[in-house]
C-alpha cells in the first residue's frame, strides 16, 4: 500500500459525502463570527507561544491555523460559488 493513499479520504467516504463535510464546516465554523474569534485567538496564541513562552513551533502552528481560517473560509465560499 502507497504510504500516501493512507491518507486518502475518497476511500472512505464517497465524493459527495466529503464535499458536503467541507460545505458545512465551512458554512459553520470558517465564516462570520466564529471565523473571526477562532483566527483571533489563535493570532494571540502564536504570538504568546511564539514570543514570550520561546516555543516557536506551537508559535508557528497557531499562525497556520489563524492564516488557514482567516483566508481559506473565503476561498472556499468562492470555489463553492464558482461550482454550483
Amino acid at each position: 500500500m502507497d504510504f500516501f493513499e493512507m491518507f486518502d479520504p475518497l476511500k472512505r467516504f464517497s465524493q459527495g459525502e466529503y464535499l458536503s463535510f467541507w460545505r458545512y464546516l465551512f458554512a459553520t465554523l470558517l465564516s462570520g463570527f466564529w471565523a473571526r474569534l477562532l483566527a483571533s485567538f489563535f493570532l494571540i496564541f502564536s504570538l504568546w507561544f511564539g514570543v514570550y513562552r520561546r516555543r516557536l513551533g506551537l508559535g508557528i502552528g497557531f499562525f497556520v491555523l489563524s492564516v488557514f481560517i482567516a483566508y481559506f473560509g473565503g476561498l472556499m465560499a468562492i470555489m463553492f460559488w464558482w461550482w454550483g
